[in-house]
């Protein structure tokens, strides 16, 4: 029986020395950081070091991807076949060259793309501004002119090469002047993936129009416009073949033809 005593003695003593070890090494080692740390004195660097890899997550509409230390953007559009400048679009990605470790990318798939770079989810983000405006009642109706002058009528609305062709392409000179269509509060004006330099102007009546591939923009968002002010010149950025004017007009968010509303043709 004392033996048994000493011996559970001696194993008592080698447990408590090892968790006071334990705790003392605990005591001594590097704090790390979630992905979402944002204590001020806390570095990038420290936060981004203490991230561990993750796998994609697939859903239905697409993948989760989780960027790796050190990993290029582009390197990551490219291993997935989308453009930087989609993804980036469709993350809200400003600067893709400071990618943050831990940083979520969502990548739609292929078929489901287009809805999250269409210039409906432009007019969705402003439903806000949509909805005040339209809550006062007003029932004037736009009127619409041509955004160019000077211009050859090169694709109608419809569909082309197996896709819907939203709007209608006027091919111009680079710097062409563009004009609005009608008067109206721009509610976008930046660069926007595939459409390269866009701008969106609301009208009356829920009609909104939509000028891409500029090579400049002479208006800011929020800014009342007249119908025939300047607000772009032609370009050629984003997906485009050549300098031309890609122009959209949309109600309540859905594209018609812009034949439709603008004056016959000469």
């Amino acid at each position: 029986m004392k033996r048994f005593l000493s011996i559970f003695f001696v194993v008592m003593c080698v447990f408590f020395v090892g968790q006071a070890n334990l705790a003392v090494a605990g005591l001594n080692s590097p704090v790390t950081f979630a992905p979402d740390a944002s204590s001020s004195n806390v570095s990038s660097s420290a936060v981004t070091e203490a991230i561990p890899d993750r796998r994609p997550i697939t859903t239905k509409r697409g993948i989760y991807y989780f960027v790796k230390q050190g990993e290029r953007f582009d390197v990551i559009a490219e291993r997935y076949k989308i453009s930087p400048d989609d993804l980036a679009q469709i993350n809200q990605i400003q600067n893709p060259d400071d990618m943050v470790a831990g940083r979520r990318l969502f990548i739609p798939q292929l078929k489901y793309r287009e809805e999250y770079l269409k210039i409906t989810s432009i007019i969705n983000d402003n439903s806000a501004l949509t909805s005040k405006e339209s809550a006062s009642g007003s029932t004037e109706i736009a009127k619409f002119e041509w955004p160019l002058k000077g211009y050859v009528l090169t694709s109608k609305y419809g569909w082309r090469r197996r896709r819907n062709h939203a709007g209608i392409d006027l091919s111009a000179k680079p710097g062409t002047p563009i004009y609005s269509a009608s008067a109206g509060t721009v509610i976008f004006a930046e660069r926007y993936a595939g459409y390269g330099n866009l701008v969106v102007v609301k009208h009356a009546g829920g009609y909104y129009t939509a000028y891409a591939h500029a090579q400049s923009i002479h208006v800011h968002v929020n800014q009342r416009v007249k119908m025939g002010q300047e607000i772009a010149t032609v370009g050629n950025t984003g997906r485009s073949t050549g300098p031309h004017l890609h122009f959209e007009v949309r109600k309540n968010s859905q594209s018609i033809d812009p034949l439709m509303v603008l004056p016959k043709l000469q």
